[in-house]
C-alpha cells in the first residue's frame, strides 16, 4: 500500500468518527437526562417532606389524657351503736319521715303495732318507744309497761306487728335498723323491710311502702 492510499483511509476513518449524530437520538437522549433529574428531585422532595411531618410529630406535645373524676362513693348502710337513744333506756318516738305519721300501738282490742297522724287515746301510753339492744338486732318495746308485763313489737305468721310479751332473742321480736347518715333509719325483719299496710298496719314483707324512721327523744 502506498502513502496516498494510506492518507486517503486515515482521511475515511476521520470523517466517518466525525460525522454527526442522528438528531432523534440526541433529543431523546436529553429527554431521558431531564427525566431522571425531575425524578430525582420529586424523591429528594418527598423524603424531605415525610422527614419534616416525622419531625413535626415528634416535637408535637402529646394530648393530655381526660380527666376522669372519682366516682362518688356510695352511701353505707350501718347499724347504729347501741347507746344513747339506742340503749334501751330513753324513751322515744318513731316517726315516719316522708309524713309526721307515728308508729304506735293499737288500743282497746287492737294490738297491732300501726302508723298513724292522729294522737288517738292515750298517745302517751302508745307511741312511747324504748330501742332495746338484743344480740345485735334490736327489740321494740312499749316504754310503759302494761299490768302483763313489757310488751314488744313481734312478726306474726301473715307478716303484720302485733303486740306480745316480750321475750329476750325471740326471732319475731328481732328487727334491724340501718342508716345511709341521712338521720333516718331503715326497720328490717329478717332482712325484708318494714312497709305499711293495709289500715296503717305495719308488716316485715307485702307491697306497701317502705317505712324510714325519724328516731327523737320522746
Amino acid at each position: 500500500m502506498n502513502l496516498d492510499e494510506r492518507l486517503s483511509r486515515l482521511l475515511a476513518g476521520s470523517s466517518a468518527s466525525l460525522s454527526p449524530r442522528p438528531v432523534e437520538a440526541v433529543i431523546r437522549r436529553g429527554r431521558q437526562r431531564r427525566l431522571r433529574r425531575r425524578v430525582a428531585v420529586a424523591g429528594a422532595l418527598t423524603v424531605l417532606a415525610l422527614a419534616g411531618g416525622t419531625a413535626g410529630l415528634l416535637s408535637r406535645p402529646a394530648e393530655p389524657a381526660e380527666r376522669q373524676l372519682p366516682a362518688a362513693p356510695a352511701p353505707v348502710s350501718r347499724a347504729p351503736q347501741p347507746t344513747g337513744l339506742f340503749a334501751g333506756t330513753t324513751p322515744v318516738t318513731l316517726a315516719v319521715s316522708s309524713s309526721a305519721a307515728k308508729v304506735m300501738a293499737g288500743y282497746d282490742d287492737d294490738d297491732r303495732v300501726l302508723v298513724s297522724g292522729a294522737e288517738g287515746k292515750d298517745p302517751e301510753l302508745r307511741n312511747r318507744w324504748l330501742i332495746v339492744p338484743d344480740g345485735g338486732a334490736f327489740a321494740l318495746r312499749l316504754a310503759v309497761e302494761r299490768p302483763a308485763g313489757w310488751v314488744c313489737a313481734s312478726r306474726a305468721d301473715d307478716g303484720t306487728l302485733h303486740l306480745r310479751l316480750c321475750l329476750t332473742g325471740a326471732a319475731a321480736q328481732r328487727f334491724t335498723l340501718t342508716t345511709a347518715d341521712d338521720e333516718t333509719y331503715a326497720l328490717l325483719w329478717g332482712g325484708s323491710p318494714v312497709r305499711i299496710g293495709a289500715g296503717g298496719a305495719l308488716a316485715a314483707g307485702g307491697t306497701g311502702a317502705v317505712v324510714r324512721l325519724t328516731v327523737a327523744r320522746a
